[in-house]
């Protein structure tokens, strides 16, 4: 024949288990830092954060806040040619197009976009149409 556990008394099981990181007056844990000399010392930490939302920058000049010179500004856009031009060119040439396989330099779709800061001129982004 099996034998149960016997189970404990209400007193028992109503009282608190005894539990070294706790505080038996508040029942808040107890944290022990390894303070040096027993002196407590507080740390407090100041510094400002700047908050920049990200742009997608497309192929026409964005509004946004230049990280550099930290200005409202409207971007200045400069065309050049990226990947995606210089694949038109190759497939165009790759299938005998070899009279008309520079057009891509020529057609503003094609190219990249750099966007600059009108104040500082730094370079802010590219966008790739690759």
């Amino acid at each position: 024949m099996s034998t149960y556990p016997v189970l404990p008394t209400y007193e028992e099981a109503t009282q608190p288990a005894h539990n070294p990181n706790y505080n038996n007056q508040d029942g808040f844990p107890r944290h022990f830092h390894n303070v040096p000399n027993g002196i407590p010392t507080t740390v407090t930490s100041t510094h400002s954060t700047i908050v920049v939302s990200p742009v997608g920058f497309g192929p026409f000049p964005a509004s946004t806040q230049c990280p550099y010179c930290s200005e409202h500004i409207l971007t200045e856009t400069i065309e050049k040619n990226g990947m995606f031009a210089w694949l038109l060119f190759i497939a165009l040439l790759f299938f005998g197009f070899w009279l008309c396989c520079c057009i891509p330099f020529c057609v503003r779709s094609c190219k990249d976009v750099e966007h600059h800061c009108p104040e500082c001129k730094k370079l802010l982004g590219t966008y790739r149409r690759v």
